[in-house]
């Protein structure tokens, strides 16, 4: 029995017990508000306030109502593998149960969103070892996409060393990934479509912290690096499990990745305000999604 099957049938005596079921779950949304919360009081929030002006909190605000917008590309990545073995899956759907699963990453471990995305689409009659193979990828991908929109601008930029050895390493990871998924269930044409959604949310988070960078004076010439590096430290906050959301390991790698390029006190702004934007989308699209889902209707959303 693969991974997906296996948490397919562990998660099916919750999807016979409805209010369990609830219960859990706005237990679980409960205690990732309150970690969210204290993401933001981690990730500098009065160095913030103390060093930017209200011009600069707007184009956060922008910030992160476009990386929302990009979340829905992950989320319609993922939908499209238990799609292909099951019903159709709108672009709505997707977001409501991926947008709700995305809050309990802040949980310790880090790994409960999977899980909680399993649970909600099982309620809605998707394929359960589909979800598992579709987290499965989704990880795989971040590690591939994430390196490959980095490549080029760590490139254009005169990379350093340590951070195209990461990289490599990553990509080699992710191809071996790749290799043994696709001697399995899943198509090349889906991982291609997949693949290709990823690429545009991580080209689209470079673009974000490049917007940001230069907000802080970074000049032109350095917009590639703070991109292509700012990638990098958020890989290494995603491949450690246990950082909830990544939170202080993606700031401890982007410090020692940016610093050199743009000084300490520009480096810690930058990620600073990064974190306080993606942590904002998180929270907008979460928002959107238990809108779109409703907490009391086990009813599958409108396509």
């Amino acid at each position: 029995m693969g991974a997906g099957e296996r948490l397919h049938a562990a998660l099916g005596s919750l999807h016979r017990r409805p209010r369990l079921r609830r219960a859990l779950a706005i237990l679980l949304l409960a205690l990732a508000a309150l970690f969210l919360i204290r993401s933001v009081r981690v990730a500098s929030a009065p160095i913030l306030l103390a060093a930017l002006d209200p011009t600069h909190f707007a184009l956060l605000g922008g910030i992160a109502l476009v990386y929302a917008g990009l979340l829905g590309l992950l989320a319609r990545a993922w939908s499209l593998v238990p799609a292909s073995r099951g019903r159709a899956i709108g672009w709505r759907e997707a977001v409501a149960v991926y947008g709700v699963s995305i809050l309990p990453k802040y949980l310790p471990g880090s790994v409960l969103q999977y899980g909680s995305r399993q649970l909600l689409g099982q309620s809605r009659g998707w394929d359960g070892p589909g979800m598992g193979r579709a987290s499965l990828l989704e990880v795989t991908l971040h590690l591939l996409c994430c390196s490959a929109v980095a490549l080029p601008l760590l490139l254009a930029a005169g990379a350093p060393r340590h951070g195209l050895a990461v990289m490599a390493g990553a990509i080699l990871l992710a191809a071996l990934l790749l290799v043994r998924l696709v001697r399995g269930a899943l198509a090349g044409r889906l991982i291609v479509r997949c693949a290709a959604l990823q690429l545009g949310f991580f080209a689209g988070v470079a673009a974000l912290a490049a917007v940001a960078a230069l907000s802080l004076a970074v000049p032109p010439a350095g917009l590639c690096a703070a991109g292509g590096l700012f990638l990098l430290a958020w890989l290494a906050g995603f491949v450690v499990p246990l950082a909830p959301g990544g939170l202080g390991v993606r700031e401890a790698a982007g410090i020692a990745l940016l610093a050199p390029v743009m000084g300490m006190e520009a480096a810690l702004l930058l990620l600073a305000s990064m974190r306080l934007a993606m942590l904002a989308g998180d929270a907008l699209i979460a928002l959107v999604a238990l809108r779109l889902l409703g907490l009391r209707s086990d009813a599958p959303v409108p396509a």
